[in-house]
């Protein structure tokens, strides 16, 4: 942080690339970058001034990540802070160039009027509206005996902000309120000074604490949490609230990742800080049906004590604005339990935990504040693809199954149809995991970036589904489908044996987020192929890489990363063989190092398991004569000739009943377990060329290679930074090295 900076709050955006943090005595927000793949990692890359006129206190991100809002600090009652400031982070906004900013990205775009203090601040499920508190001005009076006292004025305690317009370039917004007063003006029971507040997934209710700072010594007034009905509609109203705890200052809640929890801080005087945990769906039974708990005397403000039946009697509704709902329905503490538990409950009372109880407030000590919640419920839940090598009719190209859960399923998220409420899926599969090029977000050790590219476009599959069409899009492809399936189409075919990572993103409504765990990650293997005949390989793999022009590192980098292929079939049992340019034939050899070295003694291939091919090509032969494509064609001659001699010796033959030619005059060639086997061949650089060379001559000459005919083949050829040279001769640039 700059010199003399105090954060105060800390907001992520859904992307996690940067952390804004608000100052509470500047209005500043810094932005601290996240990506660990960034140059610029864990440093300030910029400071977002604002016009508060003193510093900030709270910030919060709407649900479509587009935009920050932060609230002034309430340090200086002198000073108050009637404002809400709105910043555009939208990442489309970025400018791509140095010293163009045009649409304002990272920079203040509104300033929106509240009515006084406004302190708390939280984003809701609709990415067009916010919620806020109005922690309201005290108001002095005279009481019945002449003392001077403070009230507390909520009259506009709980606001609700809505955008208009939210082009960086016209942004505007409105508020609009509702009272956080419960019962008369001037009982113990209402929530004053909100601080902190949210919402719902469903949007149905929200929760404000109220500090209540100024509460009047040795009286039942104090710190609480309020509930509001229909928060976002047209006439929010609050509802009902806990009990009212002296001292205890209450200042953040949370919800948690399926709402069934709210958490709230409680720094209490004389008792250390506690977390209080109330359980959200007993709050709404008790205000949508009070009629179904019983009432007893004291809670109506009789002087008596025990739960005897003669003085009970069932709630009501308009008990709920002059009773703490956990009076009312002791099951809505779920962690919370601190009541009076001496005295006459009236006038001479004790508060404290009862003797027994198991739902005690967590106590933490020190001055607790900031609250986050870090669980996540998978209301989005991968199925795994369906077809695997293990079983289905297509096991390369799988059907990729989820589930979303909605409202009233098991961790289903609250609120949720997904019928109605997604309107966009993503599918992505990879080879490489998240943070590696698996999500277009990735950013990987060595990448350096500083944008929001995609750096891995090219991942097998990039597939979005669209409500509006009900197509499943992708690049070279377009179908109808389920928002829950898709099928791998044939021309992006798996490979056999290879480990595959896939995820799955869901949003709603012009890219609303749903709630936490709308992009969920998994990973699956496809199995090696089971061998259809005994006299065949399970694969065969041929391995050919190229030279690397430059320096001598940059080959041998290559050099590792096909031995490391080869090492891990050999370690899965398979067998490895080397092209000797001495003998012009395959010799088997054993892993020593980083390299091979040839040993007739060590594993030979075996039928039934993978075997490797490492096309030597390149030993024996001066470097620069091979910046030349001819060599390319030359090399595909030998290693073709040596594949074919190495298939006579697994079982080839040539000619058939006595006769060399057919009625065409082709030669007759059988095919031996080399060629009867699945074929993959994998090429680098110039290697990849060398490659293609040798598939085309196999497909002229054996045309049923990778299987024993060609309706089962197996034959896939991957290419990896394939180049070739352009030199017909030796001279020019490269002679002097001869």
């Amino acid at each position: 942080m700059p010199n003399g900076a105090r954060p105060q709050a800390i907001a992520i955006d859904p992307k996690d690339n940067y952390a804004y943090i608000a100052d509470q005595n500047r209005p500043n927000i810094y932005v601290l970058d996240i990506n660990p793949n960034s140059a610029t990692y864990h440093t300030v890359v910029q400071t977002i001034n604002v016009t508060s006129p003193l510093g900030l206190s709270q910030l919060a991100i709407s649900s479509d990540g587009r935009r920050l809002f932060a609230t002034g600090s309430d340090n200086n009652e002198q000073t108050p802070n009637r404002n809400l400031y709105a910043v555009n982070i939208d990442p489309r906004d970025k400018p791509s160039a140095q010293g163009s900013n045009e649409r304002k990205w990272h920079q203040q775009i509104g300033v929106i009027p509240t009515a006084s203090e406004t302190e708390g601040i939280a984003a809701t499920s609709d990415p067009k509206k916010m919620v806020f508190t109005n922690g309201f001005a005290s108001v002095l009076t005279i009481d019945s005996n002449g003392d001077q006292i403070k009230l507390q004025d909520d009259g506009k305690g709980f606001g609700v902000l809505e955008i208009e317009s939210d082009d960086p370039l016209n942004f505007r917004a409105k508020v609009d309120y509702a009272p956080l007063s419960l019962g008369v003006a001037t009982d113990y029971f209402d929530v004053n000074e909100a601080v902190a507040v949210t919402v719902t997934q469903d949007g149905k209710y929200a929760f404000v604490a109220g500090r209540n700072s100024r509460a009047k010594i040795n009286t039942r007034e104090g710190g609480n949490i309020g509930i509001i009905a229909n928060p976002l509609g047209p006439n929010p109203q609050l509802v009902a609230a806990t009990r009212p705890i002296p001292g205890s200052l209450t200042n953040n809640l949370a919800l948690s990742s399926d709402g069934k929890y709210l958490i709230a801080s409680y720094p209490t005087f004389g008792l250390g800080g506690s977390s209080y945990v109330f359980d959200v769906e007993q709050m709404i039974k008790a205000i949508e049906n009070p009629g179904n708990y019983k009432l007893d005397a004291r809670d109506r403000g009789v002087d008596t004590w025990g739960f005897q039946a003669s003085n009970q009697r069932n709630a009501t509704t308009a008990d709920l604005v002059r009773v703490p709902i956990d009076d009312i329905n002791p099951l809505v503490s779920i962690a919370a339990d601190y009541e009076i538990i001496e005295g006459n409950w009236i006038n001479n009372f004790g508060f404290g935990i009862p003797d027994g109880t198991k739902r005690a407030p967590i106590g933490i000590g020190g001055n607790p504040k900031g609250l986050a919640i870090a669980s996540v419920k998978n209301w989005l839940e991968l199925e795994g693809p369906i077809g695997t090598s293990e079983s289905g009719t297509n096991p390369l190209t799988p059907t990729f199954r989820w589930d979303f859960k909605g409202d009233g399923e098991e961790c289903g998220l609250p609120g949720l149809t997904p019928d109605k409420d997604i309107h966009e899926v993503n599918l992505y599969v990879s080879v490489f995991p998240e943070g590696k090029g698996l999500l277009p977000d990735d950013r990987w050790a060595g990448l350096n970036s500083q944008d929001d590219k995609d750096y891995n476009p090219n991942r097998i599959l990039t597939a979005k589904w669209n409500k509006n069409t009900g197509n499943w899009t992708w690049n070279g492809g377009s179908k109808p489908g389920n928002f829950e399936a898709f099928t791998l189409p044939p021309n992006l075919m798996l490979t056999a044996g290879q480990k595959y990572n896939w995820a799955v993103e869901a949003l709603g409504e012009n890219g609303k987020q749903l709630g936490k765990g709308q992009l969920v990650t998994g990973e699956f293997k496809t199995l090696l192929p089971k061998v259809k005949n005994s006299d065949t390989f399970s694969s065969v793999t041929v391995l050919t890489r190229g030279i690397e022009p430059g320096k001598p590192e940059d080959s041998q980098l290559i050099d590792n990363q096909v031995n490391a292929v080869a090492k891990h079939i050999y370690q899965e049992g398979g067998a490895v063989q080397k092209y000797n340019s001495a003998t012009g034939k395959w010799q088997s050899v054993a892993p020593e190092g980083n390299d091979w070295v040839f040993n007739n003694a060590v594993r030979s291939p075996q039928y039934g398991k993978p075997l490797v091919l490492l096309a030597n090509w390149m030993e024996g032969i001066q470097p620069h004569k091979l910046y030349n494509s001819g060599f390319a064609e030359a090399a595909a001659d030998v290693l073709f000739a040596s594949m074919v001699q190495l298939d006579l010796e697994k079982g080839g033959s040539i000619g058939k009943e006595g006769k060399l030619y057919d009625t065409t005059g082709k030669l007759i060639r059988n095919q031996g377990a080399v060629f009867n086997s699945p074929l993959h061949f994998v090429g680098f650089g110039q290697g990849a060329v060398v490659n293609s060379e040798i598939v085309q001559r196999l497909g002229t000459f054996l045309p049923d290679a990778g299987g024993t005919s060609r309706a089962n083949r197996d034959f896939q050829m991957t290419t990896i930074d394939p180049y070739d040279y352009d030199d017909n001769s030796f001279e020019g640039t490269y002679l002097h090295l001869c």
